[in-house]
């Protein structure tokens, strides 16, 4: 059902991230699906609808499948490197959008540069638990960004 024509486009800012989720999760590789929720998160916009868990659990989805969809990353780096991401977003986030790029080894800088600075203010970085802690510096290491 799921691959009928038009079920993506009627998916909301909620559902598309959670079915994306729930493959993952699974571990159900399911290419032309992941291809066609990209599509849509990438059409007039949506992505940039998502909260910042949609955002990032999507980024973790294709990661954790091993898909690299190269529009959608640089989708979501651009998203996410900027205020409507960052001024809402927690830790987990933060976490889970650096291990996505950091597990499919493409490194944007001006992401990793806006979220590096996002998680060390003062006011954030006691927020951080220690598993998405030790996960941002594992995968800024992979990256090499600090």
């Amino acid at each position: 059902r799921v691959l009928q024509p038009g079920y993506t486009r009627d998916l909301d800012l909620q559902q598309l991230p959670n079915l994306a989720w729930s493959y993952a999760v699974l571990n159900v590789h399911h290419g032309p699906l992941m291809d066609a929720l990209a599509d849509r998160a990438l059409r007039d916009g949506f992505l940039t609808t998502f909260s910042p868990q949609g955002v990032a659990n999507l980024a973790w989805s294709f990661a954790t499948l091993g898909l690299f969809n190269e529009p959608l990353m640089e989708a979501v780096a651009a998203h996410a490197a900027g205020p409507a991401f960052l001024a809402p977003c927690n830790a987990q986030d933060i976490a889970n959008v650096v291990w996505a790029f950091a597990t499919l080894g493409v490194r944007d800088d001006r992401l990793m540069e806006a979220l590096a600075e996002h998680a060390r203010a003062p006011q954030f970085i006691g927020t951080f638990k220690p598993v998405e802690l030790s996960c941002l510096a594992l995968a800024f290491a992979k990256l090499e960004v600090l």
